[in-house]
This record gives structure tokens, C-alpha cells and sequence, in this order.
């Protein structure tokens, strides 16, 4: 996959973002926890040996750098289009807030060169008429392509393509994004 050098200077730039802010959240905590180490004098050295291990593995979660370690690049063919309205599987008497603000996603069954499967959701949002047109451009066959580090997906139809960055969707024949200015064409 031919990846743009903008794409890849995003790329690089919210990724190290993302790692300064989990290791500044990490020092924060192994701060507090040399500060308050006299409170967990009364564990024993197993429990405080778990306290610790624990505070400072929940930075590591909650700014997803796991998933920065096996987040990769890759391309495929959507072989299934289907909606979730975030009530259908869900308790319909309590519905959830997305629900509630009546939001949509396009979800997408994407099959990899490799013969892998992955159901990403192509679009997700509040409900208007556009999703409408949105659903009705979302084929099966279309091409989807996600680059490492992006939360976006660029799904490529006969008439339009989204950017990888900012999920905004342009004509098929811009070169640019009409909403971020970044590089369009992934694919070569």
C-alpha cells in the first residue's frame, strides 16, 4: 500500500501524541504512588507489589496503547452492508444516550485479501437524510482501507471517496479532502 506523506506525518504526529500523554499519565502515577507508599504499609508485599503493578498498567489501557501495538494497515472489499440503530440488541426500555439522540452506524463486513474478516462501522452519527444516501452508497464490493493510527475508515465507491482522516466524504475525483486538505488516493 502506497501510503501519502502527509498521511504518514498524521500518522506519526498522533501516535506520539498519544505516547507522551500515556507516559506523562504513567510518571503522575508512579509519583503518587512513591508519595502514598506509606499508606500501604499495612499490605503485605505481595498485595503492594499488585497495587503498583495496577496503577501503573491502567494509564497503559485507558490511552489504548495496546491497541497502537496491534493496530496495522490493511484493505479489502466490503462483502456485507448492515445498520446499527444502538437499540436493536440492546435493553429497549433503557435505551442508551446514542440511542436516545437517535444516532446511526453503518456497520460493514470487510473481507482482506488473506480471506480475514473485520465488521468495522463506515459511518456513525446522528440521523438525518443524508445517512440515507450514505446507505444507499455503501455496496457491496466497494474498497475499504484503513492506515495504522487513523480512526477513520476510506471507503471507495464509484462516485466518492472518504478521507482516512477526518471520515469526511468527497468526491471521487478530488485529489484533496474538501474538509482536512489531506491526500485522498491511498491506493495506487
Amino acid at each position: 500500500m502506497n501510503i501519502p506523506f502527509d498521511i504518514k506525518q498524521y500518522v506519526r504526529k498522533s501516535i506520539i501524541k498519544q505516547l507522551i500523554k500515556w507516559l506523562v499519565a504513567t510518571v503522575i502515577m508512579v509519583v503518587l504512588l512513591i508519595l502514598t507508599d506509606n499508606s500501604f504499609s499495612v499490605a503485605g508485599m505481595g498485595a503492594k507489589i499488585f497495587i503498583y503493578a495496577t496503577l501503573i498498567l491502567v494509564p497503559f489501557f485507558v490511552f489504548k496503547i495496546h491497541l497502537l501495538i496491534v493496530d496495522r494497515s490493511w484493505q479489502g472489499i466490503i462483502t456485507s452492508v448492515y445498520t446499527d440503530d444502538g437499540i436493536s440488541n440492546r435493553n429497549k426500555a433503557f435505551p442508551t444516550y446514542e440511542a436516545a439522540m437517535r444516532t446511526i452506524a453503518i456497520m460493514g463486513v470487510v473481507t482482506l485479501p488473506d480471506g480475514d474478516t473485520r465488521t468495522v462501522a463506515l459511518y456513525a452519527g446522528r440521523l438525518d437524510n443524508s445517512v440515507a444516501n450514505l446507505l444507499n452508497k455503501y455496496e457491496v464490493g466497494n474498497r475499504v482501507v484503513h492506515i495504522r493510527g487513523t480512526k477513520n475508515y476510506q471507503v471507495i465507491t464509484d462516485v466518492s471517496i472518504s478521507c482516512v482522516v477526518c471520515g469526511h466524504i468527497n468526491q471521487r475525483s478530488y485529489r484533496t479532502c474538501s474538509e482536512c486538505g489531506h491526500t485522498l488516493k491511498i491506493i495506487k
